[in-house]
């Protein structure tokens, strides 16, 4: 029985380390999704930038 609670135990430590390891993946999509739009914000910018300075 007490094996069977232990064995209990270590399924539920990989079932909540495979739910934060997922979250975490979230986080990290999420967190390079912005860097992309910061990016192409920036390069936006400095594309008026430049057309302004020739104007």
């Amino acid at each position: 029985e007490e094996q069977a609670s232990t064995a209990d135990e270590v399924s539920s430590n990989i079932q909540q380390v495979d739910q934060a390891a997922g979250r975490l993946l979230e986080g990290a999509r999420a967190v390079n999704q912005a860097a992309d739009t910061l990016s192409q914000g920036s390069r936006a910018l400095n594309d008026n930038t430049a057309r302004f300075r020739l104007g």
